[in-house]
């Protein structure tokens, strides 16, 4: 029997392909002390000007393809990019002597969890939107760039942890059967996207997504919130 997986349902429609696992990239680091706070400061601003223009690059690719009110995600993006409260965080602990990447990881954590314990719903989510925005800085920072899914070049369902609004962005929808994750809700900017490009969506299966492989056939049902994993022919 073809194991069937339950999740949330975000973005209508049936897909079936082969699974495109997504593997994100290292962001690990070590904690460094005594640091110069002007050299970390000259890396930080150089990794914040990058992850600024490839923002302002999926924005406008964005609003070219889906229009103004998709687009403003990420200018959403942007202004967390700019946070005045953030940099301020960032900057004590660059002044504290420590590393860039230590000095922006422990300033926004502790934003993402002040989003993280919001009753609203949809404020939850933002703390994914900061995640992103964190987690392209570090990249950045590190030289370790993320998965290119614009690169994709055969008929797919992409599976993941979790989506990046970005990421989601460049995806190619005429080879993009449907999107599955194991966090995420109906109102994460990733659903919405989805959503916005037709892409099946199912999101919130949990841990029980690491064992699908890459390869393994995956029936999408973004109305009821399913993903069969290796479906037999009646079901396809």
């Amino acid at each position: 029997m073809p194991d069937t997986l339950s999740g949330i349902a975000a973005s209508p429609g049936l897909g079936v392909g082969p699974a495109f696992v997504v593997r994100p990239p290292d962001l690990g680091f070590e904690t460094r002390g005594g640091q110069d706070p002007v050299a970390e400061r000259v890396r930080l601003n150089a990794a914040l000007a990058a992850s600024r223009a490839e923002i302002e690059h999926v924005r406008e690719r964005v609003r070219a393809h889906l229009g103004d009110e998709e687009a403003a995600i990420f200018d959403a993006h942007l202004l967390l990019l700019a946070d005045p409260e953030l940099e301020t965080a960032i900057e004590a602990g660059l002044r504290d002597g420590l590393n860039a990447e230590a000095a922006l990881v422990g300033a926004s954590d502790t934003f993402i969890a002040m989003f993280e314990r919001l009753e609203d719903a949809y404020l939850r989510e933002r703390a994914a939107d900061l995640s992103d925005v964190r987690n392209r800085v570090l990249a950045h920072l590190l030289g370790r760039p993320p998965a290119d899914l614009a690169a994709l070049s055969a008929p797919a369902v992409i599976v993941a942890h979790d989506l990046a609004p970005s990421d989601t962005a460049q995806l190619d929808r005429s080879l993009v059967r449907g999107i599955v994750t194991a966090v995420g809700g109906r109102t994460s900017h990733s659903a919405i996207m989805a959503r916005a490009l037709g892409i099946p969506a199912v999101v919130g299966v949990g841990e029980a997504l690491s064992t699908v492989p890459s390869g393994a056939v995956l029936l999408v049902d973004g109305d009821a919130g399913r993903v069969t994993v290796n479906p037999d022919a009646g079901e396809v």
